[in-house]
């Protein structure tokens, strides 16, 4: 099968990037509490927009070159799902809360960002009001940290679109379409963000078009899956010692007089898509200590990253059910993918041995009588 025309690997579970989210988190908490040596924690933000970007495109990629569509009305029902029930809690619980402790002047004014801000346009709102996100001289929103949230709606709401669009139109070099589509859209949101930047720092930091190729960053990654597992164990140390010194440069160096973003993200971003590469196979180096149980939280058979910090909001579901139901019964049955050596016995193998001669594996369903105690693992 020519490379182009194999399917994307599906997600699988990474604990480091987890652990990554983790880091995110630490560095926003720190600048937001004002520690002197973390100014630059909203880079935080910047690396969400990397693994949100990577982790959904691996979903959506995966069933695109797999199946040859993209389910839109899944994808968004279930992004509906893991957001609105967090986000209208946050949204009521705040209407509420100002209407009983503030004045009315401000409660129209928090009304009117809860309104923009439930319909993942905080960022379009804030833009066009001026506000200055490092100011600390004046009341801030309640709901400005929602800005973030919308940039990536936003960037969701067309992503599937296109996907299903190139699905369509190009049907045997879709992987090379979907690169150039996003490398396209990476180059030219930069560009947008290194020349508005100094013009109207406020604007590009709100603005989804300047945030786009960060986005992109980690969709590119998701493309590049198969080219990032080929690369040599030494590569990848130097990877993840990189990203993660690039992340804490930025976090340290950068303060709320930098003009951001500008071509200064470059510095989080691409620190944050290199550990993403080095850890394609399994962590490797300082990236290791991402993995960690007080950095990171694990479940089973279901891996659900969700990360809410106000200024960024990621979610994916790397298993569904019914893939946890075909693992459960390759166990029942004593069968291991891509492993015919370890044929489960009974009636159903020997059945398929006779019906193919070559003692191929039965297929899923087709005899349910096995005894897993007779398998040899």
């Amino acid at each position: 099968m020519p490379p182009d025309t194999r399917p994307l690997p599906r997600l699988t579970s990474r604990p480091d990037v987890q652990g990554l989210r983790a880091l995110a988190v630490v560095l926003v908490i720190l600048d937001h509490a004002g520690v002197p040596w973390f100014r630059g924690g909203f880079v935080g933000v910047d690396v969400f927009f990397v693994i949100s970007g990577f982790l959904i495109s691996s979903l959506l990629l995966h069933e695109a070159t797999t199946t040859g569509r993209v389910r839109i009305g899944h994808f968004y029902a279930r992004r509906a799902r893991r957001i609105l029930p967090a986000a209208t809690l946050v949204l009521v619980a705040t209407s509420a809360f100002a209407a009983w402790q503030l004045s009315v002047t401000r409660v129209q004014e928090i009304v009117q960002d809860v309104r923009w801000a439930a319909f993942f346009a905080a960022n379009i709102h804030f833009s066009s009001l001026g506000t200055d996100y490092f100011e600390q001289d004046r009341a801030e929103s309640p709901v400005q940290h929602f800005w973030s949230l919308a940039v990536e709606e936003q960037f969701y709401l067309f992503w599937p679109v296109l996907l299903l669009l190139v699905c369509l139109l190009m049907q045997h070099r879709q992987v090379r379409a979907m690169t150039a589509l996003v490398a396209f859209a990476w180059v030219a949101s930069l560009a947008w963000s290194i020349v508005l930047t100094p013009a109207s720092s406020t604007q590009a930091y709100f603005s989804s078009a300047t945030r786009v190729w960060e986005l992109a960053t980690g969709a590119l990654l998701a493309l590049a899956g198969p080219v990032l597992r080929q690369l040599t164990l030494g590569a990848r140390r130097v990877f993840a010692v990189g990203g993660l010194a690039a992340i804490a440069v930025a976090a340290v160096r950068y303060d709320a007089s930098t003009l951001f973003p500008g071509w200064r993200a470059l510095l989080p971003v691409l620190g944050t898509a290199a550990v993403l590469a080095a850890g394609a196979r399994r962590p490797v180096g300082p990236a290791r200590v991402l993995t960690l149980r007080p950095v990171r939280t694990s479940e089973t058979s279901r891996t659900r990253c969700t990360c809410g910090i106000g200024r960024s909001s990621c979610s994916v579901q790397s298993t569904s059910g019914s893939q946890d139901r075909r693992r459960s019964h390759r166990w029942r049955t004593g069968v291991r993918r891509g492993n015919r050596a370890s044929r489960p016995t009974g009636r159903c193998s020997r059945r398929g041995s006779r019906r193919s001669g070559s003692g191929s594996l039965p297929r899923f369903g087709r005899s349910t009588r096995t005894n897993p105690s007779r398998s040899r693992w």
